[in-house]
């Protein structure tokens, strides 16, 4: 399992993780960000940087419940660097809070450090020729390992202090699970590379210790001071940027003989110095994270770095002063430190030629080195690294932003020019910043050159003009004579973009068409009226002959009755 893992659902296409990670280990595939376990250096940088909350540190917190349930004894080493992870409460209510948890027993992991201090100051004493690296930070380790093959003869070839300081906890509690408290993704790591006779059961980072406080109802504030059990001259300041010089007695001298570097960028540009044999000190103290462990990127407050340095050196001063602070425990000098051996494990790369980087280039729009702009929009330093992590299936061609700029504006462009309507677009001077192929048609038979001209060299700019300054939207209905069109517009203006946009519709065929057939309408009424007129002429004359005929049959029936009846109307 890799210790940081991608939410699918969350990620969004941002390429921030991939902007941020120093060595590149962020694989990008339909748009989701996924962490490529065997380049990944576990240095937690693309989780605090992803605004959709879409990386996430591995969690055995989880086992602390069940082992509080069940009746397992946990003692816990906890990293120098707690002070700073909760600025807002007493260190010792930290520890407390963590007694709190079912722990039997807090110890500082500082406790340790002094031990590897004394190898370090040993080693590099003893030493004929080159330097040593410090190895303390799991970060500076991967790195080394994977990408700086050529310097781990130079690491210190002894087991951090966390893993020191482990082994001697596991030594006095052998029954009990032994779990690390400290500021980063790569503490959990080491401890779950399972390195040979590895001490520590879980690791757990600081902010998942408030996590867990919070679904136990736990407020450190409201608790009892309490002590870790811990010797009082503890190197407690070691997590701190030059912490380990000092520590180890390699602070002192000349400037070159020892040199301290904190944070990946500087990390990164010492080691390319020492491998090329640029620099050449006598000992060189690394740390992934800037001001060392205290810019870890797993701490649960918002203060900065130099606010969480102050905290540490606080904590240091207050035991450095405190009597009552004793311990049955011998002095670290005691401690004999297992060595550590390390080894080569640079990532697998696909190798590419010139000619398919050339390839992947042109398909982006780089048709020439003067085409790379090397934005780092895409999350890579140039064009090139990010043209070799698509050959390798690392990167997406649609992640560079000019090409998708431009690839939209084509298209846009398209659009607007396929649409069957005139696009008119003006600048808030009244001049040209587009017209499109129908536009042209309509209002610029001629052909001149459109681009950047006075929109009145074409047509009355008066509606664009009171769309411009009003910025109401303006429907119309336009004839143009000397052009001989008749056209439906909409004109709204852009004011974000000083544009205002007029869309023409063509509607001299629809109103020649609405012409022709109110003619034909009015031929048809008039047709129409003609026929009812002769239909009632023909009414009345037939009306009329059937009068006349109605009146003679009339007057015939009455004689020819008067001559078949007596004057009383008798039949005769």
């Amino acid at each position: 399992m890799t210790v940081i893992s991608s939410l699918r659902a969350k990620c969004k296409d941002c390429h921030r993780c991939i902007r941020v990670c120093p060595v590149k280990a962020i694989s990008l595939r339909n748009g989701q960000a996924q962490v490529v376990p065997e380049r990944c250096i576990t240095c937690g940088l693309c989780v605090p940087i992803c605004p959709q909350k879409a990386k996430a540190v591995a969690n055995h917190s989880h086992f602390l419940a069940a082992w509080q349930k069940g009746n397992v004894p946990m003692v816990a080493s906890l990293a120098p660097s707690f002070p700073a992870a909760f600025p807002h409460l007493d260190p010792r209510q930290v520890i407390a809070g963590i007694k709190a948890l079912g722990f039997i027993y807090v110890e500082e992991t500082a406790y340790a450090a002094a031990a590897v201090a004394r190898h370090y100051q040993s080693a590099v004493a003893s030493l004929q020729q080159g330097f040593l690296i410090s190895s303390c930070c799991p970060v500076v380790v991967n790195l080394i390992e994977m990408y700086y093959p050529e310097l781990v003869l130079n690491l210190a070839a002894t087991v951090s202090p966390m893993l020191l300081h482990g082994e001697k906890l596991k030594e006095r509690y052998q029954q009990a699970k032994v779990v690390f408290i400290g500021p980063c993704s790569g503490k959990i790591a080491e401890a779950d590379q399972q390195i040979e006779g590895t001490p520590i059961d879980i690791a757990i980072t600081f902010k998942q210790l408030a996590e867990c406080w919070q679904s136990e109802n736990i407020d450190p504030a409201k608790l009892d001071l309490s002590s870790s059990e811990v010797w009082p001259r503890a190197p407690r300041l070691y997590p701190l940027s030059h912490g380990i010089m000092a520590a180890s007695g390699l602070a002192t001298g000349s400037a070159r003989k020892a040199i301290s570097v904190s944070g990946i960028d500087s990390c990164l540009e010492t080691f390319h110095d020492l491998s090329k044999g640029i620099l050449q000190p006598s000992f060189v103290e690394a740390l992934a994270c800037r001001e060392g462990c205290v810019g870890g990127t797993e701490m649960p407050c918002s203060t900065g770095v130099m606010a969480r340095r102050e905290a540490v050196v606080r904590y240091n001063e207050l035991l450095d002063t405190d009597n009552s602070v004793n311990s049955h425990l011998p002095s670290p000098a005691l401690w004999d430190v297992r060595p550590r051996a390390f080894s080569t494990r640079a990532p697998m790369a696909t190798h590419v030629t010139e000619l398919e980087i050339r390839s992947v280039l042109m398909q982006i729009g780089k048709d020439s080195p003067e085409d790379e702009r090397d934005c780092g929009g895409c999350g890579y330093h140039t064009c090139r690294e990010k043209a070799i992590a698509t050959l390798q299936g690392f990167a997406e061609l649609e992640m560079c932003v000019p090409f998708m700029r431009a690839k939209f504006e084509s298209l846009s462009h398209l659009v607007v020019d396929s649409s069957p309507n005139g696009v008119i677009v003006v600048n808030s001077d009244i001049t040209i910043h587009q017209f499109n192929a129908e536009a042209e048609r309509m209002f610029n038979p001629s052909g001149k050159s459109t681009r950047g001209a006075y929109l009145a060299d074409f047509l009355d700019p008066d509606d664009f003009i009171q769309v411009a300054a009003s910025g109401k939207v303006l429907y119309r209905r336009v004839e143009y004579d000397n052009l001989k069109i008749v056209t439906r517009q909409v004109i709204y203006a852009l004011p974000q973009y000083n544009l205002v946009v007029g869309i023409v519709t063509d509607v001299t065929d629809e109103e020649q068409r609405k012409k022709e057939l109110e003619g034909k309408h009015q031929e048809t009424i008039k047709r129409a009226t003609a026929v009812i007129r002769n239909q009632m002429k023909l009414a009345q004359e037939i009306a009329g002959l059937l009068g006349e005929a109605t009146a003679e049959t009339k007057a015939t029936l009455l004689d020819l009755i008067t001559s078949l009846t007596d004057e009383n109307g008798v039949a005769k």
